[in-house]
């Protein structure tokens, strides 16, 4: 317990010193699952200073009790991001225990932090809050946007209603992040109209960059762009990436956090962390693995 309150403190310090000015470190915050047993399936953190070398967070164990937040007893594809005000932090995470069944869940959870050690959570049962949600079977990995021309965060995730497609849907955020407002609304769905589920949303030069993974339809990573997410007008390529899994790697510029996709097989080991947590997890060989740099400039 005493080593778990010190790695935390001093994860804490490392980033309030980041986000005042008052040093110049910069890191990767590495957020992650690490399989489908119950106790697994719960929210670990590692940091690096270059991208592929990781050092966990207490001891590799959970910074957050999956049965607190959570309506299921798990949690699965964590997702960080930090807001345009460079000092809040929101994680989007799966409600869901996969020893229920890969169609079991209906929830996603929000959750919000200063300081990355302290977090509210709250539940968002879509099944729950929406009217003709009957035949809804899942809702996987959420993740979250900022959206310039709303001016709002764009919550996506992926969902299948009965024997249809697993389409992309989104609904913005309300000025809390506590809950989502109106009812979702497709993002996107391919011309083939083929499932397409795990989304990451990178925007870079005016364009934003979809990476999703087809499920039962073909292995690997395809990318789709658009100069406004909720347009519906995407322009798809045809080709699959040559990986088997999406690495996010993130660098800062002056102004903007920009996250850049590393089209490359897995060549670098993550330090400390075991095998399981560098792949997704979801169909027994699945995992969600996102990571962000997060670095303030003290000066321009």
């Amino acid at each position: 317990m005493m080593n778990m309150k010190k790695n935390i403190i001093l994860f804490a310090f490392l980033f309030v010193g980041v986000l005042t000015g008052y040093c110049q470190q910069s890191a990767y915050l590495f957020v992650y699952f690490t399989g489908n047993r119950m106790s697994e399936e719960a929210v670990r953190m590692a940091v690096s200073l270059d991208g592929y070398n990781y050092k966990a967070l207490n001891g590799n164990q959970p910074v957050l009790d999956s049965r607190v937040i959570s309506s299921t007893g798990g949690v699965r594809d964590p997702h960080i991001l930090r807001c345009e005000d460079g000092k809040t932090f929101y994680m989007v995470v799966t409600d869901m225990v996969s020893g229920n069944g890969w169609s079991s869940n209906r929830a996603m959870i929000l959750l919000k932090s200063k300081d990355l050690v302290h977090w509210t959570s709250n539940i968002v049962n879509i099944q729950k809050k929406y009217p003709n949600q009957e035949d809804l079977k899942r809702v996987w990995a959420p993740q979250t946007i900022y959206d310039r021309e709303a001016g709002k965060y764009m919550v996506y995730w992926s969902m299948q209603h009965g024997n249809g497609p697993d389409i992309i849907y989104y609904a913005y955020a309300n000025k809390d992040f506590t809950d989502i407002e109106g009812e979702p609304k497709p993002l996107f769905l391919p011309e083939n109209k083929k499932s397409c589920i795990d989304g990451d949303i990178i925007y870079k030069d005016g364009l934003y960059h979809l990476f999703y993974k087809t499920e039962g339809n073909g292995n690997g990573i395809k990318k789709a762009t658009t100069s406004s997410l909720t347009s519906g007008q995407w322009t798809e390529s045809d080709d699959y990436k040559p990986v088997s899994y999406t690495h996010l790697r993130a660098h800062e510029t002056r102004h903007d956090l920009v996250c850049r996709l590393l089209l490359e097989k897995k060549k670098k080991k993550i330090n400390n962390i075991s095998e399981p947590t560098r792949q997704e997890a979801r169909s027994g060989s699945r995992k969600k693995s996102r990571r962000r740099k997060l670095t303030i400039n003290s000066s321009e």
